[in-house]
């Protein structure tokens, strides 16, 4: 599921981002991740996008069970 707003900047947009998958159905069924972002994204000009992202991942199975939260810049060269 993904959500992006921008009505009332027209430069800045807010987005958040859930998704949840199986990997691997066949050779390891209960393998599970989850994982969540949410954005400020800011198109600097008509060629370069930078947004700052949080990002929560989990992974769950028998043998592991994993999660990871992230911070960071990201960018985007337009062309």
């Amino acid at each position: 599921m993904f959500l992006s707003y921008n009505r009332f900047l027209p430069d800045y947009s807010v987005f958040v981002r859930y998704g949840w998958l199986h990997p691997s159905r066949r050779l390891n069924p209960e393998l599970e991740r989850n994982y969540f972002q949410v954005g400020l994204d800011w198109k600097a000009t008509n060629y370069l996008t930078v947004a700052f992202v949080a990002k929560q991942s989990h992974v769950d199975s028998l043998i592991i069970d994993q999660e990871q939260n992230e911070i960071g810049i990201w960018t985007m060269w337009n062309f």
